[in-house]
């Protein structure tokens, strides 16, 4: 990612050095952009958390979208806002290795582990101010911000089937779970550049991190088991149930976002 960060950084500097820059002087600068996303710390781990008051969420890559806005009362200083939607895709290839990996039931094996659904979404809305340098035709900036962010994960899907070894018997789960993740307070930064087209448009690219702390997580689930018990004889006993039940945990949330647009000037 970092390669992929410093290529596009040269492709947008080369842009403003070979001299179609125009200089940014109006006060007020709008942005819109779009870009990849990605999970980081227990958030983007792809091994699931043994504690079970700590949750890992093997969020991987996404998307974001992003509302830029900044006015500046100087040309070395503005006041600026960012809102955008962001999404991250679950990893279900890391969580279904992660699962048969550690799997240690004596006398069973792991003969099919699933999973389907999960994505993590949220929107957030953050201000704060903004440092830049105006280098001809090109504004470096950096800004910290804090604001508000929501945050959902959807509904997750995962079936077990355990094979007792040398003999017909197995079990098996399907389980389905809800998570409620609560909103607050949250922090970032961003790390920018912007170049001018012309006298109100140019381009727009920029680094965000955000982090929105620890959150609380609400679950509530439903899991059936069913499973085929040989008894003496040689017959074969199936057996099944359901339950319902509710439970809580806590996930770090953070993460980065790379993001290119288009930068509009008044």
């Amino acid at each position: 990612m970092l390669k992929r960060l410093f290529a596009a950084s040269a492709l947008v500097l080369g842009l403003g050095v070979a001299g179609f820059a125009q200089k940014v002087e109006q006060p007020l600068s709008i942005g819109f952009t779009v870009g990849g996303a990605t999970g980081l710390g227990d958030f983007g781990s792809t091994k699931a958390s043994t504690d079970p008051d700590k949750s890992t969420g093997l969020a991987q890559t996404g998307f974001s979208v992003d509302l830029h806005g900044a006015y500046y009362l100087h040309k070395n200083f503005a006041i600026a806002a960012r809102a955008g939607y962001n999404t991250f895709f679950l990893s279900h290839s890391a969580l279904q290795k992660d699962q048969k990996d550690k799997y240690n039931r004596a006398g069973w094996e792991l003969s099919d582990y699933t999973s389907e659904g999960s994505m993590y979404s949220g929107i957030n809305a953050l201000v704060g101010p903004r440092g830049a340098v105006q280098l001809g035709g090109i504004e470096l900036y950096v800004q910290p911000l804090i604001g508000f962010s929501t945050f959902e994960r959807s509904e997750f899907k995962y079936s077990t089937r355990e094979t007792k070894k040398g003999a017909p018997d197995f079990d098996a789960s399907s389980n389905t779970i809800n998570t409620k993740v609560n909103s607050g307070l949250s922090y970032g930064a961003s790390l920018g550049l912007r170049t001018g087209l012309s006298k109100k448009v140019g381009f727009l690219f920029d680094v965000n991190y955000l982090n929105l702390g620890t959150r609380d997580l609400d679950l509530t689930g439903k899991t059936t088991i069913g499973s085929v018990t040989t008894v003496p004889g040689g017959a074969q006993i199936p057996t099944s149930a359901t339950f319902s039940g509710t439970g809580k945990g806590k996930m770090a949330i953070s993460s980065l976002s790379i993001n290119f647009g288009v930068s509009i000037h008044f």
